[in-house]
């Protein structure tokens, strides 16, 4: 039951970043990265009441959206846009540095 919710709960952050990736496109990396930031340490502080299955659900989808999801995809989106010339050979880096964290 618990690995369904969890399965449920990445898919349903994995469609919203498409969502995420809009704003990122009208409002600018910095912007969304300004705003998703402190929201997203909230959500962090607030996991540590996490009283039950429910909470954790909900707590993981915020977690995962707003962290790792939102997060990277400013830094890929920022990486595009600063390295013009050499686009392909600093997405393949920040992809490895990325890979090497996990």
């Amino acid at each position: 039951m618990e690995c369904r919710a969890l399965v449920i709960v990445s898919l349903v952050d994995f469609g919203l970043l498409l969502i995420v990736g809009q704003a990122i496109d009208r409002f600018g990396q910095f912007a969304v990265a300004l705003f998703i930031s402190p929201v997203w340490a909230l959500a962090v502080y607030s996991a540590s009441a996490i009283e039950s299955w429910q909470t954790l659900g909900w707590a993981m989808f915020v977690m995962r959206l707003l962290g790792p999801g939102v997060l990277c995809m400013c830094a890929q989106a920022s990486i595009g846009h600063w390295f013009d010339r050499l686009r392909g050979r600093a997405s393949m880096l920040l992809t490895l540095i990325t890979w090497l964290m996990l």
